[in-house]
């Protein structure tokens, strides 16, 4: 399956809205009311998805091969985890953990 650009994703989803629309008989407005409801979900679930993906880190373990919960309560598996920014970042690097930009 491939990834959707943002703009088909767009597109789909006004094609949904449209589609839903005429099936609920909705008038002009209403109908670009959820168009416009259905591109800002997407951009927004966009924004997060970006905003997300932009702050996660592997964590390697000094342990090859560790798998359990490590600090914090993050999961290792054969050695890898991976982790979001903040507090518990610097902790592993301080601790002899490779940590690396995902």
């Amino acid at each position: 399956m491939t990834k959707l650009t943002l703009e088909e994703k767009i597109a789909k989803a006004s094609e949904t809205a449209i589609k839903k629309a005429e099936k609920d008989g909705l008038d002009a407005k209403a109908t670009q009311d959820a168009i416009d409801t259905a591109v800002q979900k997407v951009k927004d679930a966009d924004a997060k998805a970006s905003e997300t993906e932009d702050n996660v880190y592997n964590v390697e373990s000094p342990v090859k091969g560790f798998c359990g919960i490590g600090a914090a309560g993050v999961n290792f598996a054969y050695g890898k985890a991976e982790v979001k920014e903040g507090w518990v970042l610097d902790w592993y690097r301080n601790h002899g953990y490779t940590v690396t930009k995902k």
